[in-house]
């Protein structure tokens, strides 16, 4: 991954600040702004994004920017003035617009540099400090009644005496001007002789300034920079290896991604560039200063000083000197919180321990500090680590593998009873790659080959990486097959998108149960062969095992199992059309998984319980529950295992059904780029719908594609359904629709299906082909022209009716599917009328789903035409309104031809009484939402995103679209508009 572009991110505070002091000078407030914060850290870029916005349209100022200079032999007298007069004339502007006889008097400072002959009378370069100041004032004044001037001197750290002077001049003695002064300037670093910072102590000055502290990126606001910059999307891994060493600093992050030093196999390596920066710190301190960095870099990112006095080899007075030399020169920070001590910077701390560490020495830190910890637990934590874990670390590196192997097994289970399941995780892997190397005599004891690829598999499911963990369960398989193990297999490839391999493996843990009595691995058992059949849509075969693994589980015992059976037995009753007896179920089992703190079996029942819902028609409801599922699961850090994504798809496509459209956009934008395609078919499938409604029609047939390949029957279904629209809409020829739904009734197999949904939309989408096909083919007064379409409509008619059983037919959505079929079957036979189709619509609208009830109006007005125009009117309004609140292009598309054919206004303006209904409000409720957390609590990003359980990029993306729909720029006065315009009450 490269970066390929510059971008500005999560900076609209601070950006607002600075706008909003630059309105106060506008009104003849001056201010002055003191842009603090480290090197890399996004001054400069922060302020190229205020310059190109004071100088547009809204403030019209004139901008003054000019830059101090790091010169080891000297320094050159108000060096940041004299750039930007520099800058300013080889721009274009001359003496005139720069203030007339008072940029003469200043025009000796930079005759040097422009090859102008001084003015007589110009103040030469070691000239009168007074005669200087005066002059630059009158120059502000000046220029300021034409414009509000911003005056930049970027890195006043490296500031001479003089420009100092000046700074403070301008702070103290302002009064009515209309000027802004922008000072940027480095923190925690030493520069100079200390003469900014006294000029910052001083109290005068700091009651005439406005302090900004550029803070580093959040691990959010880093992930939104690196998909802004690079070529794509990045990974989470991306993100949290450029997040761990970059710490959030966006130079050092760039950095790291440019020459891909965060991804290198074997561990990160720090940037030849960035190495430089980095170990000047280090190469300032003594000699006792840098062991003692040595000693901390070994220790990892921190070390406490209790640890440090054990393990630096050096006295007491020594060790004191040398820490506070660290301090004092920010290469460590002090935590007040713990006492422990902190690099400055993590690249830091990579930097010295790769290149000031030899190899020996760095066996010998690692062997005395575990062999510390080893005595003194608490030595070990205060190191970043849990004191077990940092011993494992230690132990490890100091290629101790015997001690290694017993502190790794004993830090990952530590991990897991803690619930941080990456840390477990990390652990295990090293604990797995240990084994083979330490005898069998020297391993734990207790411990097992089988056993230790059994926990480590469970971490990594829980960790978000199946994928692993399936190959470790096949890995223990290999050295001890069980049907408990093939349960697990059966589990693992579920999660993973391999659900033909789910079901071999529950059928080989059966296979291996046969003539065992009952218990739990038998209910176990069951319920995975339950599992496959629901995975096949045999929904009564899966309600008889999961009723019998129930059965089994209650006898032994076994509550986790029993919690299982319910849920799998609670979808299965919501998918045979009776969700009110699957949703009790299914509420029971979460109970269970609660009370037991049964985490899998607790977030496939709120999965599952959202899919009842929406069954029932009860779709709020179902949005309602995947959102809390997926909250517990972000509460408990379990969000990126494969229960996390099931959540989320089934909150995104809910959100669909009820034309949240760009809600679920949301959702699935935060997990696609973390996941790999197996495990997020049925998101990106979500995905393709929406494209595919909204016209975008290449990156639909992309989405489909990546989708392709094995699959259960549902999924095969849907995906023939998306296909078939993606050929309609995009006005392919009808035998392309008809073939992508005969491919989903091949994926949905032979009358052993019981997916009546997915099979009525397939013959929804046929009938709609063939009926297309009867109009086209219809000679006016011959009947007869339709009789091949029509025959073959009936025959779909028949097979959607076969489908629909009576106890399905009692479902609002199901009830809608087939009054459409019947429509479709009408219009194929040239009997379809605007009643038949509005009355499809009003059952699209008691199922609250608005697409397909505009698509029905659209139907009821061209039926209506020509006889009945003000049905036709009345119909394509009110589609149009939909289509257009959902950005539905094609469906508008096809209602503006209908306007044009009948001559009326889709949209009329005015009070029209077809326009009445026309929403007043052009903002979506979520992003009213964050505009109401910015205007009443003031929340950044960040905050208004861990406020409503959202990525801080669809904060920023809501507070976009609001501004670019209000036609303003600036989160505060996006706010103050929408508030205004009355679109916040």
């Amino acid at each position: 991954m490269t970066v390929s572009r510059q971008v500005f991110v999560g900076r609209d505070a601070e950006l607002a600040q600075l706008e909003s002091s630059l309105v106060d000078a506008a009104e003849r407030r001056p201010a002055t702004v003191m842009l603090g914060g480290e090197a890399g850290v996004g001054k400069s870029r922060l302020l190229q994004q205020f310059v190109a916005a004071a100088r547009g349209e809204r403030h019209g100022a004139f901008v003054l920017i000019g830059r101090c200079m790091d010169l080891a032999g000297g320094t050159v007298p108000y060096a940041p003035l004299v750039d930007a007069l520099r800058r300013a004339r080889a721009e274009g502007a001359d003496g005139l617009s720069l203030g007339g006889s008072a940029y003469t008097a200043l025009s000796g400072l930079i005759a040097d540099f422009t090859g102008e002959q001084p003015a007589a009378g110009a103040t030469a370069p070691g000239g009168s400090q007074l005669q200087v100041f005066g002059a630059v004032m009158r120059l502000l004044e000046q220029v300021g009644e034409q414009a509000p001037v911003v005056l930049i001197f970027e890195d006043v750290h490296w500031a001479d005496p003089s420009t100092l002077d000046l700074v403070a001049f301008l702070t103290q003695a302002k009064s009515a001007e209309r000027l802004l002064l922008v000072c940027s300037h480095r923190t925690n670093d030493r520069h100079g002789d200390g003469r900014l910072a006294a000029l910052l102590a001083e109290p005068q000055f700091a009651l005439g300034i406005t302090p900004i502290e550029l803070g580093r990126f959040s691990r959010e606001e880093l992930r939104d920079f690196l998909a802004e910059a690079g070529p794509g999307a990045p990974s989470r891994r991306d993100v949290d290896q450029v997040f761990q060493l970059s710490q959030g600093n966006p130079l050092f992050a760039a950095e790291l991604l440019r020459t891909g030093a965060a991804a290198a196999a074997g561990g990160a390596s720090v940037p030849e560039r960035l190495r430089a920066i980095v170990l000047s710190r280090y190469q300032e301190l003594s000699a006792d200063g840098q062991q003692l960095m040595r000693v901390a870099a070994a220790a990892g990112q921190r070390i406490g000083g209790s640890l440090l006095m054990a393990t630096s080899g050096l006295p007491p007075a020594r060790l004191l000197e040398a820490l506070r030399e660290c301090v004092d020169g920010h290469a460590l920070v002090v935590d007040r919180a713990d006492g422990s001590y902190v690099f400055w910077h993590a690249l830091l701390r990579e930097a010295v321990y790769e290149d000031r560490i030899l190899p020996l020495e760095r066996s010998l830190l690692h062997a005395r500090m575990a062999e510390a910890i080893s005595e003194d637990g608490e030595l070990g934590q205060v190191t970043g680590l849990s004191a077990k874990a940092a011993l494992a670390y230690h132990w490890f590196q100091a290629g101790r593998k015997r001690e290694a192997l017993a502190a790794a097994i004993q830090a990952a289970e530590a991990a897991v009873d803690g619930r941080t399941y990456p840390e477990a995780l990390l652990l295990y892997r090293r604990a797995v790659e240990l084994w083979p190397a330490v005898p069998e005599r020297d391993r734990p004891a207790g411990a097992g080959w089988t056993r230790l690829l059994t926990e480590a598999a469970d971490a990594a499911r829980w960790a978000g990486e199946v994928a692993y963990a399936v190959t470790l369960i096949e890995r223990a398989i290999e050295a001890t097959p069980s049907a408990e193990l093939w349960e697990r297999l059966g589990s693992y490839r579920w999660e993973a998108g391999d659900y033909p391999g789910s079901a071999e493996a529950y059928e080989q843990a059966a296979a291996l149960m046969d003539g065992r009595p009952g218990g739990t691995t038998m209910a176990r058992v069951r319920n995975g062969q339950a599992i496959a059949a629901l995975q096949g849509d045999r929904y009564t075969e899966a309600l008889a095992l999961a009723d019998e693994a129930q059965a089994m589980a209650a006898e032994a015992g076994n509550r986790g199992a029993q919690s299982r059976a319910l849920g799998i037995a609670g979808l299965a009753l919501a998918l045979l059309a009776r969700p009110d007896e699957g949703v009790q179920r299914l509420r029971e089992s979460i109970r269970i998984a609660q009370s037991i703190e049964h985490l899998e079996h607790l977030f496939r029942g709120y999965a599952n319980l959202g899919v009842a819902l929406e069954i029932a028609g009860r779709l709020r409801e179902s949005v309602d529950v995947a959102i809390e599922g997926r909250n517990h699961a972000r509460r408990l850090r379990l969000d990126r295992a494969r229960q996390g994504a099931v959540l989320a798809n089934n909150a995104a496509a809910t959100l669909v059904l009820l034309g949240r459209w760009d809600e679920a956009l949301g959702i699935i934008a935060e997990e696609l780029p973390d996941r790999p395609v197996t495990e997020t078919r049925f998101l990106r499938l979500t995905l393709a719908d929406v494209q595919v409604a909204r016209g975008e029609f290449e990156a639909a047939r992309a989405a489909l594609a990546e989708v392709q390949g094995p699959a259960s029957p549902r999924f095969g279904g849907l995906r023939a359904v998306c296909a078939a629209e993606l050929a309609y809409w995009d006005g392919r020829p009808a035998a392309d629709v008809l073939g992508a739904v005969e491919d989903g009734f091949t994926a949905l197999g032979g009358a052993a299906n019981e997916n009546t949904t997915v099979a009525l939309q397939l013959c929804a989408a046929a009938l709609r082909a063939w009926a297309d096909e009867s109009d086209a083919r219809v000679r006016p007064g011959d009947r007869a022209s339709r009789e091949p379409a029509r025959e073959q409509a009936d025959e779909l008619l028949r097979r959607a009716e076969a489908a629909a059983k009576p106890q399905a037919r009692k479902l609002p959505e199901i009830r809608a599917l087939i009054a459409w079929c019947e429509a479709e079957r009408d219009r194929a036979a040239g009997a379809a009328t605007p009643e038949t189709w509005a009355a499809v619509a009003e059952l699209w609208d008691a199922a609250e789903r608005p697409y397909p009830a505009a698509y029905a109006r659209f139907r009821a007005a061209l039926t209506a035409w020509p006889k009945d125009r003000p049905a036709v009117r009345r119909h394509a309004r009110a589609a149009a309104q939909t289509a257009d609140e959902l950005r539905a292009r094609p469906l508008a598309a096809r209602l503006e031809g209908l306007a044009r054919l009948a001559n009326f206004e889709l949209r009329p303006a005015g009070d029209a009484p077809e326009a009445a209904a026309a929403p007043a409000n052009p903002l979506t409720p979520r992003q009213r939402e964050v505009l109401l957390l910015i205007e009443q609590r003031r929340l950044s990003d960040r905050e208004i995103a861990e406020e409503l359980h959202i990525a801080v990029k669809t904060v920023s993306r809501h507070l976009g679209d609001a501004g670019t729909v209000l036609d303003v720029k600036g989160r505060h006065v996006i706010a103050k508009i929408a508030r205004q315009r009355g679109y916040l009450d």
